[in-house]
C-alpha cells in the first residue's frame, strides 16, 4: 500500500488530528505525541500507574516533568471497557506489538471511536529488531490469542530464545536456555507478541476483517527504518476480492522477507557506535 503522506514521522501519525479533537494515547511515557501540556484533549491509559513510572523516571535518570499523568490505569486490550468517548483518534507508538489480544484491542477500539475516527500507530518492522529471527504472526495466532490477558508461553519463549542484535551485523544472541528461564520466571511477561512486517500487518487486518473480527481498515501504511506507521478508520462496507489482495500481499511479504533491513542505515549506525561519531 503506497504511500504519498509526508515522512516526518510525528507529522504523519497526527495528519488530519488537531487539538480541538478528544482522544487517547496508549502508554506514552515520557515521548507523548499529543501532549496534555501542550494543549491537548487527550487521556492516557497505560497499564502502570503514575508512581510507577515516575519510579522507572527515576531509575533511568529521566526529567519527571517530561511523564504524562496517566488517566486510565488498564490494559489496552480493554480499551472498549474505559469511561468516556467516542474519540476522535487514539494513538499508539510501539505498543500494540506487545497486546497479548489484538483482536480485543481493535474490537475495542472500533466501540471507541467516532464514526469518522482513527487510530494511528508506529510498530517495530521485525526485519530491523530484535525481532528479526522470530516468525511472522498469524491470523491464526490472533484467533488462537482471543481471551489471553498475557502473553503465551510461545511469545515468552520466542522473545527470549530468538533475541537477535544487527550491530555490527545481524547475529542471534538468544538461547535455549534464556527462554526456559523466561519461561519459568512465574513473572508477567512484556514481550513481543505480534511480530510483523508493513504488508505482513496489512494481511493480517485484511484476513481479520474477512473473518469479521473487525470493521477496521488501513487506510495507509508508511515504511520507516525500523518502524512503520499506519492509520486505521471504520469501514463498513466489504473488501473487493478479497483473495487477490491476499495473494498480492504474500507476494510482497516474500519480496520484504527477502529483502530484509535496510542494512545501509545500519551499517551507518554501527560506524558511528565504533567510532563514537
Amino acid at each position: 500500500m503506497p504511500s504519498s503522506l509526508p515522512m516526518d514521522r510525528r507529522e504523519t501519525l497526527l495528519r488530519g488530528i488537531d487539538k480541538t479533537m478528544h482522544g487517547v494515547e496508549i502508554a506514552p511515557f515520557y515521548t507523548p505525541l499529543v501532549p496534555k501540556r501542550d494543549g491537548w484533549n487527550v487521556l492516557i491509559l497505560d497499564v502502570f500507574d503514575n508512581e510507577h513510572l515516575l519510579g522507572v523516571a527515576k531509575e533511568h535518570g529521566l526529567d519527571p516533568a517530561r511523564i504524562e499523568e496517566v488517566d486510565i490505569v488498564g490494559s489496552a486490550c480493554d480499551i472498549g471497557q474505559i469511561d468516556g468517548g467516542p474519540f476522535d483518534y487514539i494513538v499508539s507508538s510501539h505498543n500494540f506489538e506487545h497486546l497479548p489480544d489484538p483482536v480485543r484491542f481493535l474490537q475495542g477500539v472500533e466501540n471507541k471511536l467516532a464514526p469518522q475516527g482513527t487510530l494511528r500507530m508506529a510498530i517495530p518492522d521485525c526485519r530491523a529488531t530484535f525481532d528479526a529471527f522470530r516468525p511472522l504472526t498469524t491470523t491464526g495466532d490472533w484467533l488462537e490469542w482471543q481471551g489471553r490477558t498475557a502473553p503465551g508461553h510461545a511469545s515468552a519463549f520466542e522473545f527470549a530464545a530468538y533475541y537477535s542484535e544487527f550491530l555490527p551485523f545481524q547475529q542471534l544472541k538468544g538461547t535455549v536456555e534464556a527462554g526456559r528461564a523466561m519461561l519459568e520466571s512465574g513473572e508477567y511477561r512484556d514481550v513481543h507478541c505480534t511480530i510483523a512486517c508493513p504488508s505482513s500487518f496489512e494481511l493480517l487486518v485484511t484476513e481479520a476483517r474477512a473473518l469479521g473480527l473487525t470493521a477496521l481498515s488501513l487506510d495507509w501504511v508508511v515504511r520507516r527504518r525500523r518502524e512503520f506507521l499506519v492509520s486505521l478508520t471504520r469501514k463498513s462496507a466489504p473488501d473487493a476480492d478479497v483473495e487477490a489482495q491476499r495473494q498480492s500481499l504474500l507476494k510482497a511479504i516474500r519480496k520484504e522477507m527477502r529483502r530484509g533491513p535496510p542494512l545501509g542505515m545500519l551499517a551507518r549506525e554501527a560506524v558511528r557506535q565504533t567510532f563514537g561519531l
